[in-house]
C-alpha cells in the first residue's frame, strides 16, 4: 500500500488539473461580458444621439413615449429579442415580459433603454449558466474517474468501475452544497442578475437626473460589469472547486473508501480555517463540501485524500516552503500548524537532519539579483517612486524560481538568478496590483482601449501599420535582425503593452504569446500596470516618451492611480 505522501502527491496534481478546467472558462466570460457591454454603450450612446439637445436630457424627456414610427421600429425590435432568447437558454418569465411589452401600444424611451439593456444581461446570465453547467459537469465526471484511477493503481488492485450517467451528474449539478442552499444556477439567475440589473438601471437613471455626460454614465456602467465579471470568476473557481470535491466523494463512496483526510497546502498563505483542518481525518459519512471538505471559502486550493491509517518513517516526505523562501522537505504526517510553528514562527533545527532536498544554490544567485536591484534604486530621480519600491522590496515575500524565468504568484514574487532589476520591479507591481485591486476594478479597460484605436487610427493616417508607424517616429527605439525589426530590451515593457493591446498581432521581440492574453480576467490591465512599473524603475525619458505616445490616456490613469496608492505604501 503506498504511503500517505504518495496520496498527497497524486491528488495535489490531480486538484490542480481539475482547477484550469475552470480557469480556462475565464477567457470566454471576459468575451461574453466585454460583448454584453459594447452592447449596453452602444445602445446608451444611441439612446442619447436621438433624445438629448446642447442641454442634454432631463428625467421627463427620458420618459416620455416613443413616437408611433419608433414604437413601430422598437415592436421589430422586441421580436428579435424574443426569438434570441427562445434560441438561449433564457428565462421562460423574460420571454413573457417581452411579449407582454410587444402587445403594448404605449412605451417610453427610458423604458426602451432599460428593456435593451436588461436583453443583453438575460443573454449574458444564460450563456453564463449553459458554460458553467457544462464545465462543472466535466469537472464532476473526470475528478471521479481520475480519482478512481488513482486509488486502483495506489492499492495496486483493478477492478470494475461503474459509469455516471446523465441523470446521477444532472442531480448533482442541481444539488446545493452551501449553508445559503443556493445551487450556482440560482445564484447566476437570482443574486447576480438582479444586482446588475438594479445597478445598470440605476446608474442610468442617475446619470440622466443629474445630467451627467453620456460617457460618464457608460464608465459606470462599464465599471459595474468590471465588478459583476469578477464575481463571475470567482463563482465559477469555487464551485469548480465544490465539484471537484463531490467527485471525489462520489468515487471514495463506490470503492469502499471508509476514511478521508483534509489536505491543505503547506505555505504562509494558507488561511487559518485551512491550516487548522490540515491532516484531519474523517469518517466518510461526514463528508460535506463547506464543511469538512474543500472549499471552505472562495478560491479555496486545498484537496482531500484518502486514509488508509499508514505508518510514517523519516524517509516520508511532504514538501514545504518556509518563510526565506527555501524548498524542504517535511514528514509527510506533519500537519500544517506543526510545520508553522517550526518553520515560520520557531526553531527549525529539530527538522534540519530529516529535511531533505534544499535548494541553496539558486536562493544565493536570486538574493544576489534582489541586491542589485535596490543599489539601482539611487538612480531613480522621483523621491515617491524611489521610496514605494523600496517598501514594496522590503514588504514582499522572494523567492527561487526553479522555472526558466521570473513570475509572481499570489502576492509573493519568484525571481532567477539571472533576473534583471527591471523585470523585478515588474514582479513588485504585480504585488501592488493585488494589494489594491487596480486591474480589476476595470480602471484602466477602457482608456486601454481609446488607446489603441487611436493609435491604430493614427497609423491608417500615417499609411502603414502600427509598427512601421513607431518605426518611423522612434527609429533609435528599434534593431534590425534579418528581415524583421526587433525594439531594444529598454522598450521591452512597451513591447508587451503593444502585444496585449493587439491581441498578440504586433510582435516587436517581447512579450507574451498570444494565448496568453486569453488566459484569465484583466490579463492586458495586469501586465500593462507591471511594465508600468519596469518603466517607473528604468526611470529612461526616452521610454517613457514614447509610452506617452502609443498610450498616453492609460499612461495619465496609471500616473494617478500610483499617486493614490503610494501614499498607503509610504503610510
Amino acid at each position: 500500500m503506498k504511503n500517505a505522501d504518495y496520496w498527497a502527491g497524486r491528488m495535489e496534481r490531480l486538484n490542480e488539473n481539475l482547477m484550469q478546467k475552470a480557469d480556462a472558462l475565464l477567457p470566454d466570460i471576459q468575451k461574453a461580458y466585454e460583448t454584453a457591454a459594447e452592447n449596453i454603450q452602444q445602445q446608451i450612446e444611441a439612446f442619447y444621439q436621438r433624445y438629448a439637445g446642447q442641454e442634454g436630457i432631463s428625467l421627463a424627456e427620458a420618459k416620455r413615449l416613443l413616437a408611433p414610427k419608433e414604437r413601430q421600429r422598437f415592436g421589430m425590435t422586441i421580436e428579435g429579442y424574443i426569438k434570441a432568447a427562445e434560441q438561449g437558454t433564457a428565462d421562460p418569465k423574460w420571454i413573457k415580459q417581452l411579449e407582454r411589452t410587444a402587445a403594448r401600444a404605449r412605451v417610453s424611451r427610458l423604458e426602451a433603454l432599460r428593456l435593451q439593456m436588461r436583453q443583453q444581461i438575460e443573454l449574458l446570465e444564460g450563456w453564463k449558466d449553459m458554460a458553467m453547467t457544462r464545465t462543472l459537469g466535466e469537472i464532476f465526471q473526470e475528478c471521479f474517474y481520475q480519482t478512481g484511477y488513482e486509488i486502483q493503481r495506489g492499492l495496486g488492485v483493478g477492478a470494475a468501475f461503474a459509469t455516471l450517467d446523465a441523470e446521477k451528474i444532472g442531480k448533482v449539478l442541481a444539488r446545493p452544497w452551501s449553508p445559503d442552499g443556493k445551487n450556482f444556477s440560482a445564484r447566476i439567475w437570482g443574486d447576480d442578475r438582479a444586482k446588475l440589473l438594479h445597478t445598470l438601471e440605476t446608474t442610468v437613471t442617475t446619470g440622466i437626473i443629474i445630467g451627467e455626460s453620456p460617457q460618464k454614465t457608460i464608465d459606470r456602467v462599464r465599471k459595474a460589469m468590471g465588478s459583476s465579471r469578477a464575481a463571475a470568476g470567482r463563482l465559477v473557481l469555487t464551485e469548480g472547486a465544490a465539484f471537484a470535491a463531490m467527485g471525489r466523494k462520489e468515487c471514495y463512496e463506490r470503492l469502499g473508501v471508509k476514511q478521508f483526510a483534509f489536505l491543505a497546502t503547506l505555505d504562509a498563505k494558507t488561511c487559518g480555517v485551512c491550516a487548522d483542518m490540515d491532516g484531519q481525518v474523517f469518517d466518510l459519512e461526514d463528508y460535506a463540501v463547506g464543511v469538512t471538505a474543500p472549499p471552505l471559502h472562495p478560491f479555496d486550493r486545498c484537496t482531500t485524500v484518502p486514509h488508509f491509517d499508514d505508518e510514517f518513517s523519516a524517509e516520508n516526505m511532504r514538501a514545504a516552503r518556509d518563510g526565506d523562501g527555501k524548498t524542504y522537505y517535511v514528514p509527510a504526517d506533519m500537519t500544517h500548524r506543526e510545520w508553522k510553528k517550526a518553520f515560520v514562527e520557531g526553531d527549525m533545527s529539530d527538522f534540519k537532519e530529516v529535511a531533505k532536498g534544499m535548494f541553496h544554490a539558486a536562493a544565493g544567485s536570486a538574493a544576489k539579483a534582489m541586491d542589485g536591484f535596490i543599489a539601482g534604486l539611487e538612480d531613480i530621480q522621483d523621491e515617491d517612486v524611489r521610496n514605494v519600491f523600496r517598501r514594496l522590496a522590503e514588504n514582499t515575500a522572494v523567492h527561487t524560481s526553479f522555472r526558466k524565468n521570473s513570475y509572481y504568484r499570489k502576492g509573493e514574487i519568484y525571481l532567477t538568478g539571472t533576473v534583471s532589476p527591471s523585470t523585478i520591479a515588474h514582479e513588485l507591481f504585480h504585488k501592488l496590483d493585488h494589494d489594491y485591486g487596480i486591474s480589476e476594478s476595470g480602471h484602466l479597460t477602457q482608456s486601454i482601449r481609446n488607446d489603441y484605436q487611436r493609435l491604430k487610427n493614427m497609423a491608417e493616417g500615417y499609411g502603414g501599420a502600427v509598427e512601421d508607424l513607431l518605426y518611423s517616429k522612434y527609429p533609435e527605439a528599434f534593431v534590425q535582425i534579418i528581415d524583421k525589426r526587433k525594439v531594444k530590451e529598454e522598450f521591452r515593457g512597451i513591447a508587451d503593452i503593444l502585444s496585449g493591446m493587439s491581441g498578440g498581432k504586433i510582435q516587436l521581440g517581447y512579450g507574451h504569446n498570444n494565448g496568453y492574453w486569453q488566459k484569465q480576467v484583466f490579463m492586458l490591465e495586469k501586465e500593462a500596470w507591471a511594465q508600468f512599473g519596469r518603466i517607473l524603475y528604468q526611470d529612461d525619458k526616452k521610454v517613457i516618451d514614447m509610452l506617452q505616445f502609443i498610450c498616453n490616456e492609460t499612461y495619465q490613469k496609471m500616473l494617478q492611480k500610483f499617486k493614490e496608492v503610494s501614499k498607503n505604501v509610504l503610510r
